[in-house]
């Protein structure tokens, strides 16, 4: 009997598509962060991370949507989509 591993195929994801990894794959599901791209109108706010959007047409080909975690009563538990590079480590 031989042991073997399974070949490991790599394959490339479409451009300008929004693809999500599932949220028991995705190694930044739950990560805070603030925002803090300057003249953003949520800059300074507390969030965590939900899922990441890859093919993006920014400079890092990412966005995050982030769950504000401040307190408003208009809009609980709002969801932000904000490029990657606007986002901070809290």
């Amino acid at each position: 009997m031989k042991v073997t591993t399974p070949d490991f195929r790599h394959a490339s994801q479409p451009s300008g598509s929004n693809v999500q990894i599932p949220k028991d794959r995705n190694q930044w599901a739950g990560v805070p962060v603030i925002i803090g791209k300057v003249g953003h109108p949520w800059k300074g706010y507390m969030g965590v991370v939900e899922s990441v959007l890859y093919g993006q047409k920014t400079s890092s080909g990412m966005r995050v949507q982030v769950r504000l975690t401040h307190n408003d009563p208009t809009s609980p538990f709002r969801v932000l989509t904000v490029d990657y590079d606007h986002l901070v480590h809290a």
